[in-house]
């Protein structure tokens, strides 16, 4: 596991990365999630992942992910998760 790539965006309050991990198996994004506090130490609340990259037949995963300052920053920029229309009803 190492990071490829690391950039920090002042403006969001954040740092972009991109890490590749070695892996048998697809790693979810729940487990890539673990996978990046176990390597940066963050709290999981901080943690964004965008995307969980592989290329057929390798054993290797990119995974892009955002590290927000705090977990305000990251409840102001990313977009809110939307309600399935069973829990609206239930609202």
């Amino acid at each position: 596991m190492e990071i490829k790539r690391e950039f920090r965006n002042e403006l969001l309050g954040r740092k972009e990365m991109r890490l590749v991990l070695n892996s048998d198996s697809n790693p979810g994004f729940q487990e890539a999630i673990k996978h990046v506090v176990k390597k940066l130490n963050v709290e999981e609340d901080r943690i964004v992942i965008n995307n969980v990259i592989n290329r057929f037949g390798s054993s290797s995963f990119l995974i892009d992910f955002f590290v927000y300052d705090s977990v305000s920053h990251k409840n102001k920029i990313e977009p809110k998760k939307k309600l399935n229309k069973e829990a609206k009803v239930a609202a």
